[in-house]
């Protein structure tokens, strides 16, 4: 027997705020401050690619302003959903900004939406271009965590073609190994 109330899913919510947050953002930015709150953290890059960090609606809301939102249109390529922590929502958003310049920007962005007593607050959100001179720092991280590149993908390798009795004994034994390697080139 139903008791009156409705259950919507994680999923649900989540489309449904990427619907509306981009749509408000276009069409009347000066009000998306009003999806956050004063413990709320956004991200975005400055114009040198640094990505800068502001808290407070006062805050949010100088940073959303701050852009021309409203002279760009957001293609969203995928919204994935996820129920997070404490009954809240993660939400990756990928997609393209094309200004008025006509050049597509690829973006990607993502929400941590906290619950409270009315719905849901976006508690976190980060911004950031995708360029295509961004596939060197993830070279640089794993040139960091080991000179001998050969060997992790040999090792990657045997891990795929090892049996499933040895998978999780490879995993705990492969991830210690890392570990140590990196507490070594750290300390």
């Amino acid at each position: 027997m139903a008791t009156g109330t409705l259950e919507v899913s994680v999923e649900a919510i989540g489309h449904a705020f990427v619907t509306q947050f981009y749509q408000i953002l276009h069409t009347t930015p000066e009000h998306a401050y009003q999806f956050f709150k004063d413990s709320s953290t956004m991200s975005r890059p400055d114009p040198t690619g640094y990505l800068m960090t502001v808290t407070t609606i006062q805050g949010i809301r100088d940073l959303i302003l701050s852009s021309d939102w409203a002279n760009c249109k957001a293609e969203i390529l995928t919204a994935d959903v996820q129920a997070s922590y404490m009954n809240g929502i993660t939400i990756l958003v990928t997609g393209c900004l094309t200004g008025l310049d006509n050049v597509r920007k690829k973006f990607t962005e993502s929400f941590f939406l906290a619950p409270q007593d009315n719905g849901f607050f976006v508690y976190n959100d980060v911004f950031n271009f995708i360029t295509e001179d961004q596939g060197h720092i993830q070279e640089d991280v794993f040139n960091f965590i080991t000179e001998d590149q050969g060997h992790i993908q040999e090792d990657v390798f045997n891990f795929i073609t090892e049996d499933q009795g040895h998978i999780q004994e490879s995993i705990l034994r492969r991830a210690s190994n890392f570990w140590l390697g990196i507490k070594r080139k750290l300390f």
